[in-house]
């Protein structure tokens, strides 16, 4: 029995079939967001299309989808586009989540532009529980919004009548 990471616009269902057929029992994919211009933004390199099909091919194959999903990952997220990503998590019947909040690290794109326009909550990068805590706040979803939004949706994933079920 093993399991494994894969990008979404890799897995085929020739390769799922085969990783089934090993023991494969479920397959991490870094989803981080089911809205489009997120993806685009942060240059994810697939489309929700891919995403969606990965899952769908998963479960089709009878291996389980783990997948981790990125709050606050643009400014473009909204409290609207982590409610339409719920949804599209409860559509797909995802078998495991992990919710995090993004922490734009030193070096990369996204940390100069979080330090240029003032996104950091301390100032600069700090090391925190992003299953918890927030470091950045932007004008429109501020780091408590997103504290909030990351509770509410461990909540309702994993306390749902469905996830319940499927776990007793």
């Amino acid at each position: 029995v093993w399991g494994c990471q894969s990008r979404s616009d890799l897995l085929t269902e020739r390769a799922a079939e085969a990783m089934a057929r090993n023991g494969c029992r479920y397959v991490d994919l870094g989803v981080e967001s089911f809205d489009q211009r997120v993806l685009d933004f942060i240059k994810k390199g697939v489309t929700v299309e891919d995403q969606i099909r990965a899952i769908r091919t998963l479960k089709r194959c009878g291996i389980s989808a783990k997948i981790n999903v990125l709050l606050g990952t643009s400014p473009l997220e909204t409290v609207d586009t982590i409610r339409r990503n719920m949804e599209m998590i409860r559509k797909l019947d995802v078998d495991q989540v992990m919710f995090s909040i993004v922490a734009p690290f030193p070096g990369t794109e996204f940390y100069e532009m979080a330090k240029q326009n003032g996104w950091f909550v301390y100032g600069d990068y700090r090391p925190v529980d992003v299953q918890k805590r927030s470091i950045i706040s932007y004008p429109h979803l501020s780091a408590k919004d997103l504290e909030r939004a990351c509770r509410r949706a461990n909540y309702q994933f994993f306390l749902s009548p469905r996830f319940i079920r499927k776990h007793i």
